[in-house]
């Protein structure tokens, strides 16, 4: 199988696990799971999918050099997320930690298609599922990972791949930078997509809106729980033939290319915090950037601060007033 990856590019993939895995139907379903949690004719960038980030993760732990049990945990580590991904954290209350998929993970793998796929290639779910067990895949913050490099490549110009790609190495298990000038190109744009995207007040209100969305939905009937298992354009099918006249309205709010433009932003919220201090390898020893680079180190602190005081977003009853 050939992959053609806007990130790293024509990839063949011959190991056979990684093939049925790749064509199992858990896995084709994240092709139609956006990864920004909405798919692009309601939110206001252009974006991808579950599946394209977690083949990305496949390609960049081969690259790295990582086992092909790890490469498998890393095709598979979206597998469990839900329609919408984690617009769905918001349907109750305000998602500061967006984790629900990481609870429900091993359970997912269990229940679906791929332990009978896994076991014929000598592979057990339970060893797939514990991502303590791959140090490249995954990684609490501010570490680097594959997961949190790839998506974030994903996001920004090739530039910054050119830039940041052909220095990272793997240094006792882990995932570091074999170049200051790199590991700082890579973490001012993954800051800068803390900044103007992930935690920032227009992707923040529609994770609000979107909350609001599926709650309404779920408790006119017009979608269940169970419907977030199939796809985004599955539930949106249910949600844009509703008679609803509010559902109707937020998905309308939902289209609009700048919210701001149209309502006022007004109430503080929060919303997971995403930042990284990649560790750099200098004379065979590990050094953190922000103590190498004052100034990262700054941006840090006041990426660490500005996400405390969290940011003006729009006022749901704002939005829904007059709709009945």
């Amino acid at each position: 199988m050939l992959i053609h990856d806007a990130v790293y590019g024509p990839t063949e993939i011959l190991e056979p696990v990684l093939l049925d895995v790749i064509n199992a139907p858990s896995v084709q379903r994240l092709k139609h799971i956006a990864q920004f949690g909405l798919p692009e004719a309601y939110y206001h960038l252009h974006g991808f999918s579950r599946f394209d980030h977690s083949v990305g993760v496949l390609l960049l732990l081969a690259h790295l050099g990582a086992s092909l049990e790890e490469q498998v945990a890393g095709l598979l580590h979206d597998v469990s997320h839900t329609a919408f991904s984690h617009a769905t954290d918001w349907i109750y209350q305000e998602s500061i930690t967006e984790d629900s998929q990481d609870s429900i993970h091993a359970h997912f793998l269990r229940t679906s298609d791929l332990p009978t796929i896994l076991e014929a290639h000598g592979m057990t779910v339970t060893r797939i599922a514990d991502h303590h067990l791959f140090s490249l895949l995954e990684q609490d913050a501010p570490a680097l990972c594959a997961d949190r490099v790839d998506y974030t490549l994903r996001e920004c110009d090739t530039s910054v791949t050119q830039a940041c790609l052909p220095y990272l190495m793997v240094h006792d298990h882990r995932i570091v930078f074999s170049d200051l000038a790199a590991a700082q190109t890579f973490a001012h744009a993954y800051a800068e997509r803390q900044r103007v995207h992930w935690g920032s007040a227009d992707s923040t209100s529609r994770y609000k809106l979107a909350g609001l969305l599926f709650r309404i939905g779920l408790g006119e009937g017009v979608i269940t729980k169970q419907d977030f298992w199939t796809t985004d354009e599955q539930v949106l099918t249910k949600l844009e033939y509703a008679s609803s006249a509010q559902i109707q309205h937020l998905l309308s709010v939902l289209k609009t290319p700048a919210l701001f433009e149209q309502f006022a932003f007004t109430v503080p919220t929060h919303k997971k915090f995403r930042h990284i201090d990649p560790d750099v390898l200098v004379d065979n020893q590990l050094v953190k950037l922000s103590e190498m680079d004052p100034d990262y180190c700054k941006t840090l602190d006041q990426a660490r601060v500005d996400n405390a005081q969290g940011v003006r977003t729009l006022d749901l009853e704002d939005v829904m007033m007059g709709i009945e």
